[in-house]
């Protein structure tokens, strides 16, 4: 498995939950998890004027 992107419908869907869980899993079986968080909810750099 190369990668996993978990996605949600809001920002309050349990999104980071699962992610833990999964990695948490994954270690488990033996597998190397490294996860990774992208902040960019409504970015004001990116959107002014």
């Amino acid at each position: 498995m190369n990668g996993v992107m978990i996605q949600g419908t809001s920002r309050d869907s349990g999104k980071s939950f699962i992610s833990t869980g999964l990695c948490r899993f994954l270690m488990r079986r033996g597998l190397r998890v490294c996860a990774v968080r992208l902040h960019a909810y409504g970015s004001r750099r990116l959107h002014s004027s």
